[in-house]
C-alpha cells in the first residue's frame, strides 16, 4: 500500500506516520537541484494549497516552512518507497497525487494538476542530474562529516543479487592496489561488501572487511557512492542514511588472502557493524568506496 497518508478526507482527520527528521544533514541551497525544487515543485504546492496539509502534520511533510527539510524529505522514502527518481521522474506517485481526490481540499480534485506536477518534477530531476558535483560526482556530505580522500575504483554491482530473505550474499571486491592514492600497507589487499536486495528498489549493503593486507592498518570513515553504470563520476552517497562506517579509527588485522579466492564471503572480522539500506538508482549501478584515512 502506498502513501496511506494521502487518502483521508482532510488535513485533520487520522494519525499518520511521521518521517524521519533529517534537518541534521546539510543542504546546499545554492545547489542548482534545490533551487530547481523551490522555484518549482515547492513552490506549486505552497500556491496551491497542500501546504494545508503536507506543509504541517500529514506526512510526506513536502511543503513545510523550512524549506530544506522540505527538500529532503521530498527526496527521501515514504512506505518504503522513493517519492522520486531522478532518473525516472515520471513514475513519482506525486503526479498521480496531485489531482486525484484524495482529500477535501479543492486543489486536490483537479485533474490537470498531475500533468503540471510532472513538468515541474522533470525539470527539478534535470536539475539534479545536470548539477556540477564535488569531486567527480561526490554529495556534500552530512554535517560534521569528513570528505574522504582516498578512493577506490569504481565497480558494477554484480547481476544477480540474493534477497535479503536468501541465507547467501553477493559479494563487491575491490582490488585495493588500484587506491587512489596508493596506499603501501593494503597494495595487494582486497575490500569487500556483501550486498543483497531488500526489495527492488534498496541494496543492503554490509560486513566490509579487509584481506591480504601486509600490516595491520587503521581505518577511518569508510563512504558508499553510487551511481547509475551508464554514469561518470563516484556517484554519490545515499543523504537518508546520515552516517558514514567507521566515523572512529578501527583497526583491520593481518589476514591472507585465500588460495583459491572463494566466490562466497571471505572469513574476516567486519569493520562495521552496521548495515546500510541505499536506493536502487537504476538497471545496473555501480559502486565507489571512499576513506577518509587509511594509516
Amino acid at each position: 500500500l502506498f502513501l496511506l497518508s494521502f487518502l483521508i478526507a482532510g488535513c485533520g482527520d487520522g494519525k499518520l506516520e511521521p518521517q524521519a527528521n533529517m534537518a541534521s544533514l546539510s543542504v546546499d541551497m545554492n545547489a542548482p537541484g534545490f533551487k530547481a525544487f523551490q522555484t518549482g515543485f515547492y513552490n506549486f504546492a505552497n500556491t496551491q494549497g497542500c501546504v494545508n496539509c503536507h506543509g504541517t502534520t500529514v506526512s510526506p511533510q513536502f511543503a513545510l516552512t523550512d524549506v530544506a527539510q522540505a527538500y529532503l524529505n521530498a527526496k527521501s522514502r515514504f512506505n518504503s518507497q522513493a517519492l522520486i527518481d531522478f532518473t525516472n521522474p515520471t513514475s513519482s506517485p506525486f503526479i498521480i497525487y496531485a489531482g486525484n481526490n484524495h482529500c477535501s481540499d479543492t486543489p486536490c480534485s483537479n485533474p490537470a494538476n498531475g500533468q503540471v506536477v510532472q513538468g515541474l518534477l522533470q525539470t527539478w530531476a534535470s536539475a539534479e542530474l545536470a548539477a556540477p558535483v564535488v569531486g567527480g560526482g561526490m554529495s556534500t556530505p552530512p554535517l560534521g562529516m569528513a570528505m574522504p580522500t582516498i578512493f577506490t575504483q569504481t565497480l558494477t554491482f554484480p547481476t544477480a543479487i540474493p534477497s535479503i530473505t536468501s541465507a547467501n550474499t553477493g559479494v563487491i571486491r575491490f582490488p585495493l592496489s588500484k587506491l587512489s592514492p596508493a596506499v603501501a600497507s593494503v597494495a595487494i589487499a582486497i575490500f569487500e561488501v556483501e550486498v543483497q536486495m531488500i526489495n527492488a528498489t534498496e541494496y543492503r549493503i554490509r560486513n566490509p572487511k579487509i584481506v591480504g593486507n601486509l600490516a595491520i592498518v587503521n581505518i577511518t570513515g569508510i563512504h558508499v557512492f553510487t551511481r547509475p553504470a551508464t554514469g561518470t563520476g563516484i556517484g554519490v552517497e545515499d543523504f537518508a542514511q546520515g552516517i558514514a562506517w567507521v566515523p572512529t579509527m578501527v583497526s583491520a588485522a593481518i589476514v591472507a588472502l585465500p588460495n583459491p579466492i572463494p566466490t562466497t564471503p571471505f572469513k574476516a572480522t567486519s569493520l562495521e557493524p552496521l548495515s546500510l539500506s541505499i536506493m536502487v538508482q537504476s538497471p545496473m549501478d555501480s559502486m565507489t568506496i571512499g576513506f577518509e584515512s587509511i594509516k
